[in-house]
This record gives structure tokens, sequence and C-alpha cells, in this order.
């Protein structure tokens, strides 16, 4: 009769009680063995611990990058999310937050991006945000000095044309000056509608005051009305009583 052993493992849990002739195709399947763990970080692992070593506690294991959602090993997480094309960034001109792998198409039109003056080639060295550029380029009178003195430096132009070319420079200064004088009376409209409005608002605020007044006022007769109206009918009733009594 064969005698019965413990198996190999008992001091990790396991309570199998076989013969000893079964015990080696025992320990081949029991859970209680110690195995590599598959994500090959190095460490033995008892079977049955596994799934739980391969979740929680293994280095390798995968989690969800917080910026894209990919699949990442653990311990690359810092290296990955430093790196990450959807990574947090700000805009360096606007300062808007946004993914990194959006930052490209975003500087196309960043209305905060450095801009150059249109006429930079003729020597206008101003720079500035899409809004700045605009106002400075409106500007006309300053570009139209930069185009003279650039005609004036420039001989591939015929004297014609270039007489041409100044005679138009001196229509638009004129239209930018009067442009400019436009520009503050309509200003100056602009502040003078906005005082007709407050003065409109005054007098809405005291007409409505007046129909209030006039509306207590018309309430406070009415009431005088029925007062008086009330001691006519007591003296008329007075008198009859009186004339009955003679």
């Amino acid at each position: 009769m064969e005698k019965d052993v413990y198996c190999s493992y008992r001091s990790r849990g396991c309570k199998k009680i076989c013969t000893l002739r079964d015990l080696k195709d025992h320990m081949k399947t029991c859970v209680y063995g110690v195995v590599s763990c598959p994500l090959k970080c190095g460490v033995g692992v008892v079977i049955k611990m596994l799934p739980s070593h391969m979740s929680t506690e293994c280095p390798r294991r995968t989690i969800l990058c917080t910026h894209c959602g990919d699949d990442i090993a653990l311990q690359s997480k810092k290296d990955h999310e430093s790196n990450c094309h959807r990574r947090p960034t700000l805009c360096n001109f606007c300062k808007r937050k946004m993914a990194f792998c959006e930052l490209k198409k975003h500087y196309e039109t960043c209305l905060g991006k450095p801009r150059n003056c249109k006429l930079a080639l003729m020597g206008c060295k101003f720079v500035g945000n899409k809004d700045e550029v605009e106002q400075h380029e409106s500007i006309w009178k300053i570009h139209v000095d930069l185009l003279t003195k650039y005609l004036h430096k420039n001989n591939n132009y015929s004297d014609d044309l270039k007489l041409r070319i100044s005679d138009i420079l001196k229509i638009v200064k004129e239209l930018s000056e009067e442009n400019t004088v436009l520009k503050q009376n309509l200003g100056t409209l602009s502040s003078q509608f906005q005082t007709i409005i407050e003065d409109n608002s005054v007098l809405k605020d005291k007409i409505n005051k007046m129909e209030s007044n006039f509306g207590q006022t018309i309430d406070s007769m009415t009431e005088e009305q029925k007062y008086l109206a009330s001691e006519v009918q007591r003296l008329r009733d007075l008198v009859a009583v009186g004339e009955s009594s003679v």
C-alpha cells in the first residue's frame, strides 16, 4: 500500500494529499506553483496570484494614458505622457489650452501670433498680432511715406510710371486724411447719440414718475369724493329725522 503525502507546495497553502505516484502529475497543475510573470517583469509569482499580480502589482501592467486613452505599460507612464501627442499644452501667443497635436494647425490661424506688416518688404518694421497689424495697416500715412521712399530708391520704374504712382499715393494719402476726419466725426456723433439716449432715459423716468403721481392723485380724489358723498347722505338723513319729529 502506497503512502499518502502532502503537496510540495503545502507551505504556500495547497492542501492536496495524494500518493507519491500521483504527486508528480499534481505538481504539474497545482495553482500554488511558481511561474515567471507573463509580462516579463522578472518576478516569480504563485500561479493562483497571477491575475492579482498582473492587474494591481506588476510594474509592466497595462494602464490607460490619461491624455490619449491608449494602453501603455505602467513603468513607461511618465515617459509616454511627457511625449504623448495629446498631452495638454498652451499656445505661446494666445495662451489657449489644447492638445499638443493641435498646436501646429492652431498656429496657422492664431489671432495672437506675431505678424509682419504687408509692406515689410518695403521697409515697414511693424510686428504685432492680427488686430494690432490690421490697426497699423489702416494708418495709410505711414505706408504712403514708405512707398514714396521705396519708389525713389528703385530705378526699375520709368519716370512716367513713377509719376503716376506718386499721384495715386497722393490721392490715397488725401483719402486717408479724410477718413481720419470722418472717423473723428463718427466718434463725436456716437458720443452725441449716446448722450441723447441717456437724456431720453431720464425723460422716460420723469414721465413714469409723473404718471405714477397722477395715478395716486386720482385715487386720493376718488376716496375724498366717496367720503363727501357719505357725509352728504348722513346730513340728509339727519334732516329727514328732524322734519319727521316736528
